[in-house]
């Protein structure tokens, strides 16, 4: 069940819709075990406000959970994760260009080093 289909059904009432959108808010449900995440927001996202991606950021940190935030200038939310992502992967073909595949001598000492 999605939040529109929770925000548009006439049958829930406003307390049973703010329940069910907090448990699918990723904010809302951050702890301990939650995963290493990478956010990408565009600043000029008219959808999803960027404070969204900040107020994530902050719980994560609270948390100690290791994440990254990049908030793009001039760009909509798909626009900058398009562009970090080509970034991130023509910085990956430059490293195993140059370093070449494979695990590094002396074993796998980074959990990111899969290839």
């Amino acid at each position: 069940m999605g939040w529109l289909a929770v925000t548009h059904d006439p049958n829930l009432s406003t307390a049973a819709i703010m329940a069910i959108l907090k448990a699918l808010s990723s904010s809302e449900n951050v702890d301990k075990n939650y995963p290493p995440t990478y956010l990408a927001h565009g600043l000029a996202d008219t959808t999803v406000p960027y404070n969204q991606s900040v107020m994530l950021a902050n719980r994560l940190a609270k948390n100690n959970i290791t994440h990254v935030l990049n908030l793009v200038p001039g760009a909509t939310t798909l626009m900058a994760v398009l562009l970090i992502g080509m970034t991130m992967c023509t910085s990956l073909l430059s490293l195993l260009i140059h370093v070449g595949p494979g695990i590094p001598k002396g074993g796998n000492k980074s959990p990111f080093w899969v290839l």
